[in-house]
């Protein structure tokens, strides 16, 4: 793998970070064809937070849109500038979009590419932002609250060394609310607004006229000023 490979792998696995999907390990299958059918095709708002533990002057926030079929999962930071396409194809194979609006260039990562990288993602747990199987397996559900007009089912518990707070709708399959509170920091991905997909207030990416890259292809382009500048930006990073 050349040098400018490796950079761009490093630019998936911090922008895998976007979604925020709980971090319980990796034990289950990611369910059946007929689950992931029957997702509800949705359009959600999303807060995440990180606050360090005794220094929430060094907190980090974002808010991302969210839109989601049963075979396609896409996000979009609120500021427009990014955003990434995961889709699921009728072999069962995810594929990755990572999209940068401003330059209109796409990134295109395989399920060759992503395992390559290792970051190969369970569907289930990609579309739900959390594994619903592990939800329901290894947190204790206590109770129910009304969060957004809708009643949530609250599962707590601890995974890993990790505390759980997760506020689960499950008529549309994705968490209103995960807290993760680690040693050192707190994690937060609250849902702040969620509509059906086809009344989402929030347009799409109007993408078809952007310049597509194969991720195989980065080693060979490193003299363009558009690659260059996202390999400068990872290694100041590091």
């Amino acid at each position: 793998m050349s040098r400018g490979s490796r950079l761009f792998g490093a630019i998936l696995l911090g922008c895998l970070s976007l979604l925020r999907v709980a971090s319980f390990a990796e034990t289950s299958t990611s369910g059946s064809p007929v689950e992931v059918d029957t997702l509800p095709a949705i359009a959600g708002h999303f807060e995440s937070r990180i606050i360090p533990e005794g220094n929430t002057s060094q907190e980090q926030t974002r808010e991302w849109y969210l839109w989601r079929q049963p075979n396609q999962v896409e996000t979009r930071e609120t500021s427009g500038d990014t955003g990434q396409i995961w889709e699921l194809s009728r072999n069962g194979q995810v594929s990755y979009l990572r999209i940068f609006h401003q330059e209109k260039r796409i990134i295109e990562y395989t399920s060759g590419d992503l395992r390559a990288l290792q970051s190969y993602p369970g569907w289930l747990k990609l579309a739900c932002l959390i594994d619903p199987i592990l939800l329901k397996t290894q947190l204790q559900l206590n109770g129910s609250v009304e969060t957004l007009g809708r009643q949530a089912q609250r599962y707590q518990g601890r995974v890993d060394e990790v505390e759980f707070e997760v506020l689960w709708l499950e008529k549309e399959r994705i968490p209103a609310l995960v807290r993760q509170m680690f040693a050192n920091r707190q994690e937060i991905m609250q849902l702040k607004e969620i509509h059906s997909l086809h009344e989402s207030p929030w347009p799409r990416s109007q993408i078809s006229e952007y310049i597509h890259i194969d991720y195989a292809d980065l080693g060979d382009k490193e003299a363009d000023p558009f690659i260059h500048s996202l390999q400068q930006g990872v290694e100041h990073a590091h």
